[in-house]
């Protein structure tokens, strides 16, 4: 039986802590245990892994409040548009675009989301904040907007 080269086996033990690194999550705007951050900070546009943004549901943006977890999150807004790992994760980034009356170009607006311990989301915030304005744009009488702190 051949004996494995000790180098090789040291590299790629290597390469797999790499990795496994490179999926821990990321606190970018040191948001605390309660999901909250008095310096939120949004990653550059150019970072974006989908940098042509998305198109959300308006109507689904309403319904994100606080104490919705990931999955709840997926199912309305979709999965984060920057690099944000999966685990130990604090905080995701979106780019959504949403349409301006009166002219082909969209609102470009980021949009994040801070977990608390419990990974569950507590905060949301829109850059720049006039983009939560879309949230009241036709939205139904008595309808409940997000608390964005």
């Amino acid at each position: 039986m051949q004996k494995p080269n000790t180098s090789l086996v040291s590299l790629f033990l290597s390469a797999c802590l790499a990795a496994t690194l490179a999926g821990c999550g990321t606190n970018r705007s040191h948001v605390d245990d309660h999901g909250k951050s008095s310096a939120p900070v949004f990653p550059a546009l150019k970072d974006a892994s989908r940098t042509e943004g998305s198109y959300v549901s308006v109507e689904n943006l309403r319904k994100v409040v606080p104490g919705l977890t990931k999955p709840q999150l997926y199912e309305l807004i979709g999965l984060p548009h920057f690099s944000e790992a999966m685990f130990n994760v604090r905080e995701w980034d979106y780019l959504f675009k949403f349409p301006r009356p009166g002219t082909r170009e969209p609102m470009v607006c980021q949009y994040k989301v801070m977990f608390d311990d419990n990974k569950v989301a507590q905060s949301y915030l829109f850059l720049p904040p006039s983009c939560a304005q879309v949230l009241n744009i036709n939205a139904e009488e008595g309808a409940a907007a997000p608390v964005f702190q």
